[in-house]
């Protein structure tokens, strides 16, 4: 071997050295956050009380659990309700356009963006319908 393949290998051997110095080093570092994770860990589960149930009576739950039900089948009817009369308004707004001439869905949307709409807090909105042919542009 040549001096430089000589200094080439001593090199290579010391970074190879130091490369495991250094893990050596984190591996220990490593262990010892570890640990203190886990003895922090320990701390906090023991500094926590154990979860009780809120009732202890299992008639009061069930009961408590059928009144909850109960209010949110109220909630879901209600909820239900609203979106059919949506829909019934958007069906009745789609066959009024339609009645005008309006047939796809770029028409109707044209025509919608040129009604003045105001919706008066009863569901229907009032509007000013623009016949098929006019001038569609949306009000300044």
């Amino acid at each position: 071997m040549g001096k430089q393949q000589k200094k080439f290998q001593k090199r290579k051997d010391r970074e190879r050295q130091v490369r495991k110095k250094v893990l050596r080093r984190r591996d220990i570092l490593r262990a010892r956050r570890e640990e203190e994770e886990a003895k922090d860990r320990e701390v906090e589960e023991a500094g926590r009380s154990k979860q009780t149930p809120i009732v202890s009576n299992p008639k009061k739950k069930d009961e408590m659990i059928k009144k909850k039900l109960a209010q949110n089948m109220k909630v879901l009817e209600a909820l239900e309700q609203e979106y059919l009369k949506e829909m019934e308004a958007r069906r009745e707004r789609n066959e009024e356009l339609e009645s005008l001439g309006f047939d796809t869905l770029g028409e109707k949307v044209q025509a919608l963006t040129g009604m003045q709409v105001i919706n008066e807090g009863g569901g229907r909105a009032e509007a000013t319908v623009i016949r098929k042919g006019e001038n569609n542009s949306p009000p300044a």
